[in-house]
C-alpha cells in the first residue's frame, strides 16, 4: 500500500460535521472580536503564515543588532 494515496477518514456523521463547522466559526469570531489570540500567534489563524513569523523574528533581531540591545520576546527593556 502506498501511503501517499491514503486520505483521512472522517468518522463524523453529517449533522456532527455541520455542528463542528458552526462551532468553529462561532469560536473564531469570538476569539478575534475579544482579541484573545496574541499578536505573536501565527499558527491556526487566517491570513497569518509561517513566513510572517520568520519575518517578524528576523526583523526583531536586526533591530536589536542595530540598536545594540538584546533580542527576544522574553526580554523586555
Amino acid at each position: 500500500m502506498n501511503s501517499t494515496n491514503c486520505r483521512p477518514i472522517s468518522l463524523l456523521n453529517p449533522p456532527s460535521k455541520v455542528f463542528k463547522n458552526a462551532l468553529y466559526i462561532r469560536l473564531t469570531e469570538h476569539f478575534n472580536s475579544s482579541k484573545l489570540p496574541v499578536g505573536n500567534q501565527f499558527g491556526f489563524r487566517k491570513g497569518l503564515v509561517t513566513e510572517g513569523a520568520i519575518f517578524k523574528l528576523a526583523n526583531e533581531i536586526l533591530n536589536a543588532l542595530n540598536s545594540k540591545t538584546m533580542a527576544g520576546s522574553f526580554v523586555r527593556s
